[in-house]
């Protein structure tokens, strides 16, 4: 399975800034990591790591990059990201209801294109309380089951978030397959920016 960065695509505003188009493989993980917040090397072993996030506004590569890994297994996609914070700041999570306006907080986003050129897509947010929001396209009132937790520490914070196949409404994709994937962070913490992979 083969994914590639879909920032043109799910991001048609104007002021967005033109950015290259990763591409990466996706081989079947020998074990599914266990979705608790908190990313272990061994439980992430296989995984691919995403790197090169970029100012979605300015295409300025972000630093210090976030850490973020995508896996998938027969079942389901699987991503970890750990975003660096401040020592000692408090992330911005007012947004405590389900299917709220995420993306105003400190939250991770993912767009999920199994067919991309058929311009659907998913997107799932999860922001630092662990609230979490869910839609198909523009379709807020899509709900499916996945999951997502988070943890906190004093540099950093950590999303890990299992999507099934099944709730994308596709089977397993096949050897060769090519998905659209887009990751983005809202971050809020210590000043507004939004990155993007």
């Amino acid at each position: 399975m083969t994914l590639f960065g879909l920032l043109a695509v799910l991001s048609p505003s104007p002021r967005v800034q033109a950015a290259a188009v990763y591409q990466v493989a996706l081989p079947v993980m020998a074990l599914a990591p266990t979705i608790d917040g908190r990313r272990t090397n061994e439980e992430w072993d296989g995984a691919t790591t995403l790197f090169g996030m970029r100012d979605l506004r300015t295409g300025q590569l972000c630093v210090p990059q976030p850490q973020v890994l995508l896996g998938r297994d027969a079942e389901a996609l699987y991503l970890a990201a750990s975003l660096p914070k401040p020592v000692g700041a408090d992330l911005k999570a007012s947004t405590a209801q389900h299917d709220g306006p995420l993306w105003e907080d400190d939250a991770v986003e993912v767009f999920i294109a199994p067919s991309p050129g058929d311009g659907r897509y998913y997107q799932f947010i999860v922001n630092a309380a662990g609230v979490t929001w869910e839609s198909a396209g523009r379709d807020a009132s899509f709900d499916a089951p996945w999951e997502a937790k988070r943890s906190v520490t004093e540099g950093d914070w950590t999303v890990e978030l299992r999507v099934p196949f099944a709730s994308l409404g596709v089977a397993p994709p096949k050897e060769g397959a090519v998905w659209g994937v887009n990751v983005g962070w809202d971050r809020q913490t210590p000043s507004p920016a939004i990155f993007t992979w």
